[in-house]
């Protein structure tokens, strides 16, 4: 309702889109989100690959299921 979630999105489920939309296994320990998601919109999370080594993800929350 009103652009905001039920509870904040979190890390676990971050990666379990990602392997769903991707096929992909990440780790949700290595997916860092600085600030709780609670709202729709884009995001950008921090996802550690390699000790010292971060990538930027974008991630898009909607409406949708």
């Amino acid at each position: 309702e009103n652009g905001k979630t039920f509870g904040s999105i979190t890390s676990k489920e971050i990666a379990e889109s990602i392997e769903k939309q991707f096929g992909e296994k990440v780790d949700k320990k290595k997916i860092i989100v600085k600030d709780p998601i609670r709202a729709i919109g884009g995001y950008v999370v921090d996802l550690k690959l390699f000790e010292g080594v971060l990538c930027k993800l974008t991630i898009s929350v909607t409406g949708e299921k």
